[in-house]
């Protein structure tokens, strides 16, 4: 009874799983939880040069209108349309993913030629994070602030 009994079970992986059947049986009623909750903890879609990162940890409801904008970023017709993700900051104006989308605008706006727009987004990213800790917001930070000393100067 207390022999490993030996299954050979293809998993989505392709490969061949050996263990236990009562460990396989719980492997495979828990794995649907498991991608349940790595597929809400990803990060959101790249729609930017620099991809989109959160300056302290967000609210869910937060990364959900965030994904909301991206989608709807992404299905627009008008190459300078922003206003869906002008709208999420509107909604969360010093929300955790809030500098990373101005720096993004920043950016986009700067390549479709909307100079003054493009400085406002960069201003902004440089406000929202400039005090802000961690690898990643400091990045930003930087980025933000160069990209924005740069703009000046050419102008």
């Amino acid at each position: 009874m207390g022999q490993t009994m030996r299954c050979r079970i293809r998993a989505a992986t392709g490969c061949i799983l050996k263990a236990p059947a009562s460990a396989l049986l719980c492997v495979f009623l828990i794995a649907p939880v498991i991608d349940l909750q790595a597929a809400e903890a990803a990060p959101p879609p790249r729609v930017f040069q620099t991809p989109l990162v959160a300056i302290r940890p967000p609210p869910d409801a937060e990364t959900t209108a965030l994904r909301s904008a991206i989608d709807q970023y992404a299905r627009r017709t008008v190459r300078d349309d922003f206003s869906a993700l002008e709208n999420f900051l509107e909604a969360y104006p010093d929300g955790s993913w809030s500098t990373s989308v101005h720096a993004g605008l920043g950016e986009e706006s700067f390549t479709v030629g909307r100079y003054s727009r493009a400085l406002e987004h960069w201003r902004r990213a440089w406000t929202l994070s400039h005090a802000a800790s961690g690898r990643e917001a400091v990045a930003l930070a930087d980025k933000s602030l160069t990209e924005l000393a740069l703009m000046l100067l050419q102008f």
